[in-house]
């Protein structure tokens, strides 16, 4: 657990700040968010540190009370100012946004004199906690280091760069290993999702420095389901099925595609169920991008959104046939478990961190076991044409962990 000890927080936002204009939260984004909201309500001092081109800002509870409603998008960012208006390259939501982080910040500095902020606040005995894998560089841990009894907390959320070259750039690999090595030499603590994490992060490590590492599961929170958010156009009560998630290639979109594709040369268009594909466009995918948009069910019998808000993607999971998640590699898997939450059926691939997180809620199916999808997905579009309740058909219980619960264990458990 965090020690008890700190006489503050200071938890980096940089991950939030840079999604800002970018569309809907991803997984990773709705930790730092939870542990944003978190850390605003302890009876600790607490700061927040954001990482800009222009260098650092450090923001107090009043700062952090006063971008979350922006953030949420509940309000307005503010007008630029005259720094924003020479950042040419940033996105305009994100130039108001730093633009009100000045004019909120307690204190900011260039980028190589972050440890002056903190001496200048008087800023000791604090834990840095990092949970966005943003501003994890050698710069920033050490300006931590550097300071009377501070402690650095660091959330990893997956190994997949590292473990899974064939689904990331170049660049983003490089870029994790970097990562990773500062997280080994600085850290003091490593909060993980998953016991999958867990094992996954002490194997990279090796046998070099084994920071502390400790398991959380993630919160998992109710979506809102606001069916007048759904996309317009479509027969929702014709059976459909849904996958959600960044459309990349570890998510493995190209099996259920190719399924769809068997399914209309066997069975007539009024007889296939409809497949939604709720997801912003990843990377290198260009091949199933290809065969997507070629292809004549697009718009008929598959259609795919980008950017749907919460509230949608929570109507559509509620009376989706079920969720389906043929992935061949994930990190924690945050939509099937919401999905779950909602007593939607369950669909995924069979690796080791779904049957940690989900139990046996789901039905489990090989990620290259085509036939098996295509026996299922039928199976319960004739259910689902029947009458029949497809929401009970062999489904158990999910049991979930709560926000509460992650928290009681990174904060509070012995």
């Amino acid at each position: 657990m965090i020690s008890t000890e700190n006489q503050a927080f200071v938890l980096d936002l940089t991950r939030l700040i840079s999604r800002v204009g970018t569309g809907v939260f991803t997984g990773v984004d709705r930790v730092e968010l939870a542990y944003f909201r978190y850390i605003l309500n302890t009876p600790k001092p607490c700061f927040f540190l954001i990482k800009t081109g222009k260098g650092y800002l450090l923001l107090d509870r009043h700062g952090g009370l006063n971008i979350l409603p922006k953030i949420l998008g509940e309000q307005s960012w503010g007008t630029p100012d005259i720094m924003s208006v020479i950042s040419r390259a940033l996105h305009p939501f994100r130039r108001r946004a730093e633009a009100d982080l000045r004019r909120l910040a307690i204190d900011r500095a260039l980028p190589p004199n972050l440890g002056n902020i903190f001496r200048r606040q008087k800023l000791e005995n604090f834990t840095y906690l990092n949970t966005g894998h943003s501003n994890l560089i050698p710069r920033t841990l050490n300006a931590v280091k550097r300071q009377k009894g501070t402690k650095t907390a660091v959330f990893i959320h997956d190994t997949i760069p590292l473990d899974h070259h064939e689904y990331q750039t170049t660049q983003s690999t490089l870029r994790f290993e970097k990562l990773m090595q500062s997280v080994q030499e600085f850290a003091d603590l490593i909060i993980y999702n998953s016991k999958q994490s867990f094992d996954d992060g002490t194997r990279y490590f090796g046998e070099g420095r084994q920071p502390k590492g400790i398991v959380a599961h993630l919160g998992v929170e109710a979506m809102p389901i606001q069916p007048n958010l759904l996309p317009k156009g479509l027969d929702y009560s014709r059976p459909y099925f849904l996958i959600v998630g960044t459309i990349e290639p570890r998510k493995n979109h190209q099996l259920l595609l190719d399924i769809w594709l068997d399914l209309a040369n066997t069975f007539k268009p009024s007889e296939i169920p409809n497949l939604i594909i709720a997801g912003s466009r990843g990377w290198k995918n260009e091949i199933f991008f290809r065969c997507l948009d070629d292809s004549q069910l697009l718009g008929n019998s598959i259609f795919e959104f980008q950017g749907l808000p919460d509230g949608a993607i929570g109507a559509l999971t509620k009376n989706a046939c079920a969720a389906l998640f043929p992935s061949f590699a994930e990190g924690y898997g945050l939509p099937p478990a919401e999905a779950a939450l909602l007593e939607t059926p369950v669909i995924c691939s069979d690796l080791a961190v779904h049957r940690e997180i989900l139990g046996d809620y789901p039905v489990y199916l090989g990620p290259d076991d085509a036939y098996s999808w295509k026996k299922e997905i039928i199976q319960r579009t004739v259910d689902f044409r029947g009458g029949q309740n497809v929401k009970k058909r062999a489904q158990k219980t999910a049991v979930l962990s709560s926000w509460e619960d992650h928290f009681e264990k990174v904060f509070h458990e012995q």
